[in-house]
């Protein structure tokens, strides 16, 4: 694919994801490439080329000769997504807090003021040294697995990293992400 389809279609990709975020685009409802393209101003081809992505994310399902149905995230969907999340996280976030150093540790703090609850989990993910585990949540928080985590709690978990708290980094992980 030319570089310059992709960026096109990068960029398509990401404003449909926007506009799923923003509820835009109704769960439930079909959208065609075609009225889609228009709405973004470009072609059906990059369209339905970011659709399909979407689909393989499970976040749109294709209907034959009509487009691509808003999947609808159900409560019970976000309770397993998150209880799969925090499957994965809290003995990472263990792993992290027995092995990183001291001074990859406090590199977490910033992300954890941030507030930006995913770039605080890619960072501290990203310590576990697993790629296809940084790739696996961010997934499944795109389909929907927000733990909508604040500062604060973010904040703690690194002090109890710090302190090699490890049953506390656990507990902390799992009530952040589960309750």
């Amino acid at each position: 694919m030319p570089p310059e389809r992709r960026i096109l279609r990068d960029q398509v990709n990401q404003a449909l994801r926007a506009a799923l975020t923003a509820g835009e685009l109704t769960p439930g409802a079909v959208y065609s490439a075609p009225v889609l393209a228009a709405r973004f101003g470009v072609s059906a081809t990059p369209v339905r080329e970011a659709m399909l992505d979407l689909v393989r994310e499970g976040l749109v399902e294709a209907v034959p000769n009509k487009g691509f149905r808003v999947i609808e995230v159900t409560e019970r969907d976000l309770a397993e997504l998150l209880e799969i999340r925090a499957l994965l996280e809290a003995p990472s976030a263990v792993l992290v807090a027995r092995s990183a150093s001291r001074a990859q540790l406090e590199a977490l703090v910033g992300p954890a003021r941030a507030g930006g609850d995913p770039g605080f989990h890619q960072a501290l993910l990203t310590l576990a040294g697993n790629r296809h585990l940084v790739a696996l949540v961010d997934e499944l928080r795109r389909r929907g697995a927000h733990c909508g985590g604040e500062a604060a709690g973010h904040e703690r978990l690194v002090d109890l990293m710090l302190t090699r708290d490890l049953d506390g980094v656990e507990a902390l992980m799992h009530r952040h992400l589960v309750g």
